[in-house]
């Protein structure tokens, strides 16, 4: 299958599940938030680019269990502390980033809400390229579409 399909699908299955994300800071300002769905395992990651680009992308569960020196790295509690503390190129930071609600426009775009720091953004998205196309800042009681495809 092919990886913009995978990702398509992947959003489908996803999109009934709040994530809650953790963030990770990049020597390079760049922000990595990475949420998991408890019920799949399936990952989501967001990076931030400081021009204000960003990309969404999931990893299946099923993915990790086939590549198993990654997911050995994600399911190691112990190795990964030790990775954090003495790896000068991430940290992981004490925010996170909570996916308050999601639907679809229409088949093509992923509308979302997100709370970080207090504060909330509409973001939307791709689901094919996994670009932020737009993201503004709403009200934390901003509502989002349906969450069928169409």
């Amino acid at each position: 299958m092919s990886h913009k399909l995978e990702q398509y699908d992947l959003w489908v299955r996803n999109m009934d599940c709040a994530i809650e994300y953790k963030e990770m800071n990049s020597a390079q300002n760049t922000k990595i938030n990475i949420g998991v769905r408890p019920t799949s395992g399936d990952i989501s990651i967001k990076v931030a680019m400081p021009e204000g680009k960003a990309i969404v992308e999931w990893i299946a569960f099923d993915r990790l269990k086939q590549a198993s020196s990654l997911f050995n790295l994600l399911v190691s509690p112990a190795y990964a502390e030790e990775v954090v503390q003495t790896s000068p190129k991430f940290r992981v930071a004490q925010a996170s980033a909570l996916v308050v609600c999601q639907g679809w426009e229409g088949s093509s775009k992923i509308v979302r809400v997100v709370r970080e720091g207090g504060r909330c953004f509409r973001e939307t998205i791709s689901p094919y390229q996994g670009h932020v196309d737009k993201r503004a800042e709403v009200p934390c009681n901003a509502s989002c579409p349906q969450s069928k495809a169409k």
